[in-house]
């Protein structure tokens, strides 16, 4: 699965759960006063492996987040 497979390689209900997601961020942004367009939003793939990374990709999540201590 690359970028350019779109929503429907991410497994089941991923698009729906981040369209809703970001829908209730970006109005909680306006409710505060501010502009949803000066917010980004990171998926954190922390230990989910690269078909996470690949699903967050396709439904169009493109900053992405990783961090493991050692």
């Amino acid at each position: 699965m690359t970028a350019g497979d779109g929503p429907e390689r991410a497994p089941s209900g991923l698009a729906a759960r981040v369209a809703d997601g970001l829908a209730r961020t970006r109005h909680r942004v306006s409710e505060a006063g501010a502009d949803p367009a000066a917010v980004t939003i990171v998926a954190v793939t922390k230990g989910f492996g690269t078909e996470a990374v690949e699903a967050a990709l396709a439904v169009g999540l493109t900053d992405l987040g990783e961090n493991y201590a050692a």
